[in-house]
């Protein structure tokens, strides 16, 4: 594999080395925030936890929209805004990791139209057509496709799994809310927050 890389010259080893990066930059996204995102769902601040990161971000919106009169309706839309919010500070990863996933493929297929191109002008060089003179080029083309796949496979999957955690966590946060709001330690939001109802929260199950 090197070795039909290197053969192809610059274009294949340019491609090849974009392509490692975006590798790189996608494994290492997948772990900091799965990292980031466990750590956050254990450690919900209930039993007199002071809240940290996301859930302090909750509790002080929400502060903040008692001390501006939100109140009933209002007050639970505001919340919802915020948790969103709160949500949103921590999108990086996933949105590299979706740029990664749909933007891997057509970078190996450049590289396989590159090899598909050497393969040509050898076929309309002239002289004997052999084998091993035009297996350089399509393995080159072969190899850039087989990379492509090799990145964007791992970052679609890990997006996808991030993102289910990340669900997981809002549904959390909205639970959350609620607990500010009524003060209640009983009732749907409470079974969210403690992991014993994965489903999605809404106001109806409050």
């Amino acid at each position: 594999m090197i070795e039909a890389v290197l053969a192809g010259g610059w274009k294949s080893i340019l491609t090849a080395a974009i392509l490692i990066f975006m590798s790189i930059v996608s494994l290492t996204s997948i772990i900091m925030e799965a990292v980031r995102l466990r750590r956050e769902m254990h450690s919900i601040p209930l039993s007199g936890r002071e809240p940290e990161g996301v859930w302090l971000l909750v509790r002080d919106a929400y502060e903040r929209s008692l001390a501006a009169g939100y109140a009933g309706k209002k007050l639970t839309v505001r919340m919802q805004v915020a948790v969103k919010e709160a949500m949103g500070r921590g999108a990086g990863p996933s949105t590299a990791l979706a740029s990664i996933g749909s933007n891997a493929p057509y970078i190996g297929l450049f590289g396989t139209v590159v090899g598909i191109y050497g393969a040509l002008q050898v076929l309309g060089g002239g002289g004997s057509i052999t084998p091993d003179r035009i297996a350089g080029p399509v393995g080159e083309a072969l190899v850039m496709t087989a990379l492509g796949l090799l990145v964007a496979i791992p970052a679609v999957m890990g997006y996808n799994a991030i993102g289910q955690m990340r669900r997981r966590l809002e549904n959390m946060l909205l639970a959350y809310a609620v607990y500010l709001q009524t003060g209640s330690v009983s009732g749907a939001h409470m079974r969210i927050l403690e992991g014993r109802s994965p489903g999605r929260f809404t106001e109806k199950n409050a």
